[in-house]
């Protein structure tokens, strides 16, 4: 008997580190803006979603991005979003991405020469507008996620500033977040 609940609780304990219970959370400032890339088939998008203090939409942006690879889709997505929230008027908000290698180069100013100029406008754009950055794990990530796979045809930025306007998977994945639904990260 002693074995079995031995084996029973090993293997629980194996079952509880595989996996890590994450969710979305408010932004502590004003507005928290969401960001991540996409590359499927040679074509790199982006996408965006602004959510104010308590968590409601504000407006979402869907783009293409010109790159050749994951990491330069995300660096090229996080300044467009960024610098179309800036145009928008917005100050003092938080940015989030899942790609933790960008985040990292803007906090630690770590980059390569080419990107030295996109790194250092956002560096006096955190200063200036009072922007902070944050790494999140893709399944905190799922509106923005999905908003860069929604057009990938699209030619130009497209811009979302009703919640109705939006493809159903995205709004379901919003008030997922808003209901504060947990998900399991492996």
């Amino acid at each position: 008997m002693l074995f079995e609940e031995n084996l029973i609780s090993d293997s629980f304990n194996k079952i509880e580190r595989r996996y890590r219970v994450v969710r979305w959370n408010l932004p502590v400032s004003s507005f928290k803006l969401n960001v991540d890339a996409s590359l499927f088939q040679g074509q790199a998008t982006g996408g965006a979603v602004m959510r104010s203090k308590s968590g409601n939409f504000v407006w979402a942006i869907s783009f293409p991005v010109e790159a050749r690879s994951v990491l330069e889709a995300e660096r090229h997505t996080l300044y467009t979003a960024v610098s179309w929230a800036i145009g928008k008027g917005f100050r003092d908000f938080e940015v989030e991405s899942d790609s933790l290698e960008v985040i990292r180069s803007i906090e630690d100013g770590l980059q390569t020469r080419r990107w030295r100029g996109l790194f250092e406008q956002m560096r006096i754009w955190k200063a200036e507008h009072h922007i902070s950055f944050g790494h999140i794990f893709r399944e905190q990530n799922w509106p923005a996620h999905y908003l860069s796979r929604c057009n990938p045809d699209a030619s130009s930025l497209q811009a979302y500033f009703s919640i109705n306007e939006l493809h159903s998977t995205i709004k379901k994945a919003l008030c997922a977040d808003n209901y504060g639904l947990f998900y399991f990260r492996h």
